[in-house]
């Protein structure tokens, strides 16, 4: 008897599925279950779109969870189960156990409150790890990933990569780096090594060793999701990840020198010494601390300051006085409107006393300067290069429509620090990204767009990128999503589950009871 019933079970579902389930006014099934893990305590769901028995979108879903596979197991049932609040293919299941797996099935309802008749074929994602850095219970207080605060090279040879909280590498840390050219990515850096800046006790900062850069051409650094805080949460992927930084025409510091290579100078007479120009004290330096170098600008004291932001990244360096004026040499290893940033140049500023910054840069204004600078050197403002930050957060879903499928892409806008955002491109790939279609305009302040008409079966790439005034274009947000088939090919996916069909057995006897 129970042969006879899986027999007919079987048969059932392979060729007659669809049109029972209409004509008993059921919904049909659910297909395409992907897990997701989100968190320590929380998966995320997606599935297609399920229509009724009269061609409409069902009411809801139910999705059934446990920390067992049913289909394995072909006995007992899942520990738990919710219903979404609608019928959108999307839902996120908390209140997980961390570092734990769980199986997720999941059954259309129609308005009338009737229930698909199978449950979709099974899917499985394990929750994070929720053992967090030192201290018991930190990763239930902090799930806030690290971002990219800031990048700089400090010479041709090195690039430093600023965090917004201390992080740990991986065991191969060159291999979570990679670093491109702006406007020509397929032009890469090679990281040599990778390690955390010893000069900054708070382990935010990570030094990479790389390979020779080009001067004055700006770089992307990007970290991978190797790269986690202290209480394992890995930097997401997208716009906060990266960084931009010029290329320094810099020497690294040589080995031995110092103490080392002072020893080796040849020594003069007291005659010669006599002739060499008279020393020049050696300059105070004030760091990033404006207030420090101020006063010095009363009698052009030697002292110099730096000031480093996202966009201006430079040194003054008072070098003597010049009549009544200050000569002040400014080096700029990353400004707005320096056409040759790396470049020396001198200003005259004014000899005085300056209460405030805001005083002292009113009086050293770049662009006012221009006929002081050092020969070589041409004020002018750079052509824009920088192109928008990435969308981020890109989420497929789809739903089955007359044999083929829609899918439907939805994101969190980009940050546009900028405010120069005029468009989104769409594009598609159907070989994982190596090629892509002409792309499609989506506007400015779009956040979710659909593709219609595709085919089941095929794994479809979807990119979507943001652009600006001036033609820059981002790298873009990247995702994938295999589609499945169609028609009688999911019932041949239902008859490589036997399980699933006994599944199906108990539920009709159970419904019985």
């Amino acid at each position: 008897m129970n042969t006879k019933k899986i027999f007919i079970c079987l048969t059932s579902a392979l060729l007659f599925a669809a049109q029972s389930a209409l004509a008993a006014g059921t919904p049909g099934n659910v297909t395409g279950v992907e897990a997701t893990p989100v968190d320590s305590g929380s998966i995320g769901l997606t599935w297609g779109s399920v229509k009724d028995a009269g061609g409409g979108l069902v009411d809801h879903y139910r999705i059934y969870y446990g920390t067992f596979s049913v289909f394995e197991a072909g006995e007992g049932d899942y520990e738990n189960e919710v219903d979404t609040k609608d019928n959108t293919a999307s839902y996120v299941v908390d209140g997980l156990k961390a570092d734990t797996t769980y199986y997720f099935s999941v059954t259309a309802f129609s308005s009338d409150d009737l229930e698909s008749e199978e449950y979709s074929l099974e899917a499985s994602a394990k929750t994070m790890n929720g053992e967090g850095g030192e201290g018991e219970g930190e990763s239930e207080t902090d799930t806030t990933p690290p971002t990219v605060n800031n990048v700089s090279a400090p010479d041709k040879m090195h690039v430093k990569v600023v965090f917004s909280e201390a992080v740990q590498l991986p065991i191969d840390p060159e291999a979570a780096f990679g670093i491109v050219e702006q406007i020509n990515p397929a032009n890469t850096l090679t990281v040599v090594s990778v390690g955390m800046d010893e000069t900054d006790p708070s382990n935010k900062t990570v030094l990479l060793e790389t390979s020779e850069q080009t001067p004055n051409i700006n770089y992307i650094v990007t970290a991978g999701v190797t790269v986690k805080d202290l209480a394992d949460n890995p930097i997401v992927s997208g716009s906060t990840d990266s960084g931009l930084f010029l290329g320094s025409s810099v020497e690294p510091a040589a080995e031995g020198s110092g103490e080392e290579a002072a020893e080796e100078e040849p020594a003069t007479d007291e005659g010669a010494a006599a002739e060499e120009e008279p020393v020049v004290a050696e300059a105070k330096d004030c760091a990033e601390d404006m207030s420090c170098f101020l006063p010095y600008l009363a009698d052009c004291s030697a002292a110099k300051v730096s000031e480093k932001g996202e966009i201006h990244e430079y040194t003054l360096e008072i070098t003597g006085p010049d009549a009544t004026n200050c000569l002040v040499k400014y080096t700029a290893d990353r400004h707005p409107s320096i056409l040759y940033a790396g470049t020396d140049m001198v200003c005259k500023v004014a000899a005085g006393d300056y209460e405030n910054a805001e005083a002292y840069r009113a009086a050293f204004d770049i662009l006012k300067c221009t006929g002081d600078l050092a020969a070589g050197y041409k004020a002018v403002e750079l052509k824009d290069t920088t192109p928008p930050e990435n969308v981020t957060n890109l989420l497929l879903t789809f739903r089955e429509e007359l044999e083929k499928y829609t899918v439907f892409l939805s994101w969190t806008a980009s940050l546009n620090t900028a405010k120069d955002l005029v468009d989104q491109m769409l594009y598609k790939s159907l070989d994982r990204g190596s090629t892509y279609d002409a792309g499609k305009s989506l506007g400015a302040s779009a956040t979710n767009t659909e593709v219609a008409n595709l085919d089941g079966g095929k794994e479809y790439t979807f990119k979507v990128t943001t652009k600006d005034a001036s033609g820059n274009e981002s790298t873009g947000a990247v995702k994938s999503i295999r589609l499945p088939q169609t028609g009688l090919g999911v019932g041949l996916l239902l008859l490589g589950s036997v399980a699933a069909a006994g599944r199906l057995l108990r539920r009709k006897e159970d419904n019985e009871l």
